[in-house]
């Protein structure tokens, strides 16, 4: 069963059948129209240094997706993104990180591409 509360989307049935273990990473998407009045320059400093994040901030997320601003904040494996677009940012970055991420902590080859649909 899913709820939504605030902007943000829970799935608790699922959860609560897990058992509590360690998670490889945790994503979490904050909607600055939804979640909270988020203080823009507070966001640039807590930002990453990296181009990524620098790109990010300028509305360009990687190749040929562009949009509003947004902002990246990496602590070990917990990933957030403050914005307001997330579809243009989750599968040709987030989805393709995480997979070349894992592929190399399990010594396996992860071969990047795109999908065209007609």
């Amino acid at each position: 069963m899913k709820s939504v509360s605030s902007g943000c989307v829970t799935f608790r049935t699922a959860a609560s059948r897990r058992t509590r273990s360690e998670v490889d990473y945790t994503l979490s998407f904050c909607n600055l129209n939804v979640d909270a009045p988020w203080d823009l320059p507070t966001l640039l400093e807590e930002q990453d240094g990296t181009y990524r994040a620098k790109r990010f901030a300028a509305g360009y997320y990687i190749t040929d997706h562009f949009g509003s601003p947004a902002y990246l904040v990496t602590r070990g494996t917990h990933y957030w993104i403050f914005g307001t677009e997330f579809e243009p940012i989750f599968w040709p970055y987030v989805v393709k990180l995480l997979l070349t991420l894992y592929s190399m902590k399990q010594g396996m080859l992860h071969l990047k591409a795109g999908g065209h649909c007609c």
